[in-house]
């Protein structure tokens, strides 16, 4: 825009001193009509005073001769004004292509620059994904290796819970064996099974008891159960409440997040944006970004363009110049809306 407006300049400067020369011819043609006039109006006095004087007309003669000599220095000097005016002008013209030149040679490097700064990013995202698969590799054998140590332990407990359960089974025997022997001890005496009868009807009654207790019991379970799941039931409906305005309120602080991260995109890539000089309309187009955890652009791509090569291209150089982008320091709010995102570019 800057080169534009020193064109500008100079295009003025030719410009007046093309109107001066113009002003000059006129002022000579101006000169030379009066100069005509006269030579006409004094025409009649030098013939007139041919009769009269021979000495005024050689007079006459002679001023004629010294004013178109005057005219001929004149035009001379004219000629040799409009020549040097057209020399500087060249000149001028000549600054302003070197001066252009020279503009053109820096923006070559500065692309040459930006290309290998993109070099660099490319080869540190290749890094970063190397790293991510190899994470990846070692949890996989930290996986397997876990599993092989609780199928080992699986096997012991196995293997003891077995030689528990064989130890169990002996001891059973043997007091099964014992109770046996007592049983029949106690058939054999009278007095014993007398009472074990009545140990017997007690039993009975203990169990009628026991019977009653334990309805009771099922009765009472099944009124504090009642109590229970509608105590359960009105906490639910708290906690989903609470779980609703948590919720809603994480929404609205989430969506705050990202309109203010959308819009701080925004500005710092419409700042980090060289309007294209020839461009003159309004144009817009939706633009794809990939970014890693730290807000540094990963790729950058035109999914719908403006119809403007050369202002598809400036918008992708101005995200990849405005990279790192600020993103939310929310990490879920990022992966969820910020690690691959299109936004609209209409810098206004």
């Amino acid at each position: 825009m800057q080169n534009m407006n020193k064109y500008r300049l100079f295009f003025l400067f030719a410009l007046a001193g093309h109107l001066s020369v113009l002003g000059l011819f006129g002022i000579n043609y101006s000169s030379d009509e009066t100069l005509e006039v006269k030579i006409k109006q004094e025409v009649p006095e030098i013939i007139k005073a041919s009769l009269l004087d021979e000495t005024r007309v050689t007079q006459k003669a002679k001023e004629l001769k010294q004013a178109q000599e005057t005219k001929k220095r004149l035009q001379q000097k004219q000629k040799s004004r409009i020549a040097e005016q057209i020399k500087n002008e060249r000149k001028l013209l000549q600054a302003a292509k070197a001066k252009r030149k020279k503009v053109e040679q820096k923006a070559k490097k500065a692309q040459q620059a930006e290309q290998s700064r993109l070099a660099s990013l490319k080869k540190t995202v290749a890094l970063e994904k190397k790293k991510q698969e190899k994470i990846k590799q070692q949890g996989i054998a930290a996986e397997k290796k876990r599993k092989v140590a609780e199928k080992r332990l699986k096997e012991q407990q196995e293997k003891a819970a077995a030689s528990k359960k064989a130890a169990a089974k002996q001891k059973k025997i043997a007091a099964e064996k014992k109770r046996a022997a007592e049983v029949e001890t106690l058939r054999l005496q009278k007095i014993v099974a007398e009472k074990k009868r009545a140990a017997e009807v007690e039993t009975l009654r203990l169990q009628k008891i026991a019977t009653e207790k334990k309805r009771i019991a099922e009765v009472e379970t099944l009124r504090l159960q009642k109590i229970a799941t509608e105590k359960k039931r009105i906490a639910d409906a708290k906690a989903a409440k609470e779980r609703r305005v948590l919720q809603a309120k994480n929404a609205k602080i989430a969506k705050q997040a990202v309109a203010s991260a959308a819009a701080a995109i925004d500005r710092k890539v419409t700042q980090a944006w060289n309007r294209p000089s020839n461009l003159t309309a309004k144009l817009s187009c939706l633009v794809k970004v990939d970014l890693l955890p730290s807000g540094d652009v990963m790729s950058v791509r035109i999914e719908r363009s403006s119809g403007n090569a050369i202002f598809d291209s400036s918008a992708e150089r101005a995200v990849q110049k405005a990279s790192p982008l600020p993103i939310p320091k929310d990490a879920a709010i990022f992966e969820r809306n910020f690690r691959s995102f299109r936004f609209n570019f209409a810098p206004k």
